[in-house]
């Protein structure tokens, strides 16, 4: 019904409404702390929303670019960027597995995830683990709007923060081994602002909102896949939501939404 209402609105009008449906839903949602087994890391989590509900409790194996980033520079010692961190499970998970020598350098946007990622943290006592207020944009410390809610994203119309670039967290924090981005369309834009960074040799997961809010932002599919072949690296895509696929070389362009690593052979 929600959604039949928000067709043939504009597109800011749909933000502003879903994130009063967000709210609402945050308001009347009961939390709980659980615990489960992620990928064979076990973890204490606040599940705060209807999303961290469906997402975070209940056990699951390890995520496919997880595993397939171990084999590569996601070791011990390995400094990463998990840039869009919503409630720190991911981070969490990285953390372990870069372990006390490692860092883990986690960019949130909305209060309300951010608030539930430091939570997160807390509970499970992850000194190696950094979780800022920001969001990732082109350039360093311009206000940005942000709709939040359960899953924000960059917006006309929402709670103002302040942004941070890709090459400007490797200034301030050194080069990172492994980069995730999952920024809800914007990373087009943000790859803008990494070009020191696609020179290093970080091997990187995006999530390529193809369809569902990239091309809002002036980008394509096509030109953030072109933006790491010339940068000369090797890419692998999957393309199943249910995370039961491997990556496989990348050989065609997916459509619509997908995910994408991009190593340096």
């Amino acid at each position: 019904m929600f959604k039949a209402l928000l067709r043939g609105l504009p597109s800011p009008m749909v933000r502003s409404l879903r994130s009063v449906r967000d709210q609402i839903a945050i308001r009347t949602f009961e939390p709980k702390i659980v615990e489960h087994i992620y990928g064979g890391i076990g973890l204490r989590v606040r599940i705060a929303d209807k999303i961290s509900a469906r997402w975070y409790d209940r056990d699951f194996d390890e995520l496919p670019e997880i595993t397939f980033l171990k084999q590569r520079r996601l070791k011990r010692g390995a400094l990463v960027f998990d840039l869009g961190a919503h409630h720190g499970i991911i981070a969490l998970l990285l953390a372990r597995i870069v372990g006390d020598s490692g860092r883990v350098i986690a960019i949130e946007a909305g209060q309300h995830n951010f608030d539930v990622a430091n939570e997160n943290k807390s509970l499970n006592k992850a000194q190696n683990l950094s979780i800022i207020r920001a969001a990732v944009a082109e350039t360093d410390g311009v206000t940005m709007s942000f709709t939040g809610g359960i899953n924000g994203s960059i917006s006309a119309s929402g709670e103002s923060v302040g942004s941070k670039s890709i090459d400007g967290l490797a200034f301030e924090y050194g080069n990172p081994d492994v980069i995730m981005l999952d920024i809800e369309g914007y990373e087009w834009r943000a790859l803008e602002g990494a070009k020191e960074a696609l020179h290093s040799n970080a091997d990187w997961y995006i999530e390529v909102h193809s369809g569902c809010g990239l091309e809002s932002f002036g980008g394509s599919s096509a030109e953030v896949v072109q933006v790491f072949r010339d940068h000369g690296y090797t890419l692998y895509c999957q393309t199943d939501e249910g995370y039961r696929d491997q990556f496989r070389p990348m050989t065609t362009l997916p459509k619509g939404r997908f995910f994408m690593v991009a190593v340096r052979e």
